[in-house]
């Protein structure tokens, strides 16, 4: 189930590992080992990873032309085909955006259409006309004083939220024509806040650190089936859905309330997560976090309260149910959306991703998360940058295994992998 076992030693990175129990000095977690050699060992995961996504990234590059003209300002880069592809996702942002904004949700196009407002500057479809050229890509940012970052880069804003949805839908042919204009800017929008004030919610880095966490966390909590199988011992009290590294993960990688939350929402989609359940300063994100130290029905419902939804498998046997009554599929297609009988997510055991009814949207969801990564070190190389990697990845194992078991890591600023593992 571990993804990509033969190229990343997620048995290494497991091997300094071991299940705690809560008790007064740390949560229920997979706590280190505090072995001899241990840093070296945590280094040489970073590294192995961190150079899979380059190799990785190398290949799937030469799927594509080697070489981009860059377009003119008025050609059309957004064909019909990618435009109708992204709307949904873009629809939703617009949605729930954090910026003001005319947009009018309910004009969200059905059956296909797309927008034919030629020159219609306040155009409210979900992506204007205007917004499919290559002038919309060509925007730059400007320093802007507090309170002002949607007045002075709210457009160049709205692009970069669609950069990031071709990221995640996997448009790189369009990616790679952009940068291929001298003059673009996205580079300085990797890691990008509204003010100096506020945190760094902004830049397409947040695409890589949500993706991150659970394909890190997933993949070393297999390696604990004792946690997640019945017949490897698991129980209530040994449930990795009480860890702290699988509650941590859950909450940040779907949190609601950013600048910009186009990158939790493939996450919020798979986990059954809803908009808004798991707040940036809801009560799990104060200085003393209850990751791992509450039951998992007590962790969903502590921000806001949720109401119960069936899982995918439990609508078709609801829909048979009716059906052998003798009602007509159509009237139990009604009765099924009028009481909004629907599912949340895309497991069909709901909130159990380990579950082995789950393995096939598991293995999807990890293959997705790797994708996303490769995506972004193609965009940075076709920008000339590098991507910090072997802090990202550093990064990521303090967050999801930090506890107070002692310090095992220490903050390089001067070197490229930003992190020393003791």
């Amino acid at each position: 189930m571990a993804h990509q076992t033969s190229n990343i030693p997620w048995n290494i990175l497991a091997s300094n590992l071991q299940f705690s129990q809560a008790n007064q000095t740390h949560n229920r977690n997979l706590h280190l080992r505090h072995k001899p050699g241990q840093g070296k060992r945590l280094h040489y995961f970073v590294e192995a990873l961190t150079n899979n996504i380059h190799q990785h990234s190398a290949q799937t590059r030469k799927r594509y032309p080697e070489r981009y003209d860059a377009p003119h300002s008025d050609d059309i880069i957004l064909d019909d085909a990618t435009v109708r592809k992204v709307t949904p996702t873009v629809h939703r942002l617009r949605s729930h955006a954090s910026w003001k904004t005319e947009y009018e949700p309910s004009i969200f196009p059905s059956r296909g259409e797309i927008c034919q407002h030629k020159g219609d500057t306040e155009c409210r479809c979900p992506i204007p006309y205007e917004e499919r050229k290559a002038s919309s890509f060509y925007r730059r940012y400007r320093r802007n004083k507090c309170y002002r970052f949607h007045e002075d880069n709210g457009e160049a804003f709205f692009n970069l939220e669609v950069v990031k949805s071709l990221l995640l839908h996997g448009e790189m042919d369009v990616i790679f024509r952009v940068c291929a204009y001298p003059g673009v800017d996205l580079g300085t929008w990797w890691d990008m806040f509204t003010c100096y004030c506020n945190p760094h919610d902004v830049g397409w880095d947040t695409l890589c650190t949500k993706a991150l966490l659970p394909y890190i966390g997933l993949n070393v909590i297999f390696c604990f089936p004792e946690t997640w199988d019945p017949a490897s011992g698991m129980t209530d009290e040994k449930d990795y859905r009480q860890m702290k590294v699988y509650q941590y993960m859950l909450h940040q990688c779907t949190l609601s309330g950013m600048t910009s939350e186009v990158a939790t929402h493939p996450h919020r989609q798979f986990f059954g997560i809803e908009d808004g359940q798991f707040h940036s300063h809801g009560a799990l994100g104060g200085p003393r976090p209850l990751y791992g130290s509450v039951s998992f029905e007590h962790f969903l419902n502590c921000e806001t309260p949720t109401d119960s939804r069936p899982g995918r498998c439990d609508v078709p046997q609801v829909q048979g149910i009716l059906y052998s009554k003798g009602l007509p599929m159509e009237l139990v297609l009604e009765i099924m959306d009028l009481a909004e009988y629907t599912p949340r997510g895309r497991l069909w055991v709901p909130h159990h991703p380990f579950h082995r009814g789950n393995w096939d949207e598991l293995e999807k969801y990890l293959k997705f998360c790797w994708q996303v990564l490769v995506r972004c070190d193609m965009m940075a190389s076709a920008l000339g940058m590098v991507i910090p990697w072997q802090e990202l990845v550093s990064q990521t194992l303090i967050e999801l295994f930090d506890c107070c078991t002692g310090r095992w890591w220490t903050r390089d600023w001067d070197t490229p992998k930003g992190y020393t593992f003791l």
